[in-house]
């Protein structure tokens, strides 16, 4: 049963910006699943004692705290049925949960309209169908991903919450793909011979940026209103993965870079990945993105 009094899933605080300390989670830890953005993006804040032996978040900026869920499983989290008031801070989440149904249609018209804004503006954009591009190419490899992710939060729970997820994972992409199935598939179309070295030969995928997540990691002193939307237009735009970690050095290099909460470009190169929504390679060293780097320079002059 998805309300179970044994479930650990019950103790995930279900409003935003809000905490709910546990401390018995499945894995030993204590602390807050919480989404302190709103975003659904649910993190592991864990705790200290203060001087008096009471439990204390610890002073951490949310970007450092590990990433426990996102895309359906986080949408989930929020608008579950939950009967533990205490996991929604003022009751709200429980008088707006939503049926599983209703989850499903509404998480994915969020994406959809993500995904439209994202491409409105695009040169070609009057010739596509932004819809229907979304459900054959983008939703169902996004929410893959996004699944992936979402396995962190196995460690904190019952194997039977792990089960309940999975189903709920396995539900929601059977859901997309009638959605996609409505659509005819098209003839593949001849290629033409690839160019691209066999590193770089990985396949290109329209991409969503996480919303506001980038300017955060540039100084006050950086012109963001003038900057960030030409960078997230360009970033979304289609390259091979090995390209966006040329894009992420050059970012990582830059004089308007944030660097204190990021020692190695890898740490950096990682947290990229998820903003951008392209595939991290840890073969992608400094060392080996040097060849055309100075293009790349060229052409992100503003950084």
């Amino acid at each position: 049963m998805i309300n179970s009094k044994d479930s650990l899933l019950n103790f995930i605080t279900q409003d935003s910006h809000s905490d709910y300390i546990y401390d018995g989670w499945a894995n030993g830890k204590i602390g807050s699943i919480s989404d302190h953005t709103g975003t659904n993006v649910y993190r592991f804040h864990k705790v200290i004692l203060d001087d008096r032996g009471r439990y204390m978040l610890e002073n951490l900026v949310d970007e450092d705290a590990p990433i426990v869920a996102v895309g359906i499983t986080a949408y989930w989290l929020h608008y579950r049925k939950n009967d533990n008031r205490l996991a929604n801070l003022f009751g709200s989440a429980q008088n707006r949960s939503k049926t599983t149904l209703d989850q499903f249609l509404l998480y994915t018209n969020y994406r959809l309209e993500q995904y439209m804004e994202t491409h409105k503006d695009d040169p070609d954009s009057w010739r596509r169908d932004l819809t229907k591009e979304f459900y054959t190419k983008f939703i169902i490899p996004n929410e893959k991903k996004l699944n992936k992710l979402s396995e962190a939060i196995f460690e904190y729970i019952t194997p039977a919450d792990q089960k309940l997820v999975k189903d709920l994972m396995k539900e929601y992409l059977l859901y997309l793909k009638k959605k996609k199935d409505k659509y005819p598939s098209e003839p593949p179309k001849h290629r033409k011979k690839q160019t691209m070295k066999k590193e770089e030969k990985k396949e290109i995928k329209v991409r969503i940026l996480k919303s506001g997540e980038l300017e955060k990691h540039f100084k006050l002193g950086f012109d963001k209103k003038a900057y960030i939307p030409t960078l997230e237009t360009k970033l979304a735009s289609d390259q091979s993965d090995k390209e966006l970690a040329r894009v992420a050095l050059v970012i990582y290099e830059s004089q308007h870079f944030i660097k204190k909460d990021y020692k190695t470009f890898s740490k950096w190169y990682r947290d990229f990945c998820y903003i951008v929504d392209c595939e991290y390679h840890k073969s992608y060293v400094r060392s080996a993105l040097k060849k055309k780097l100075e293009d790349v320079r060229k052409e992100y002059y503003f950084l």
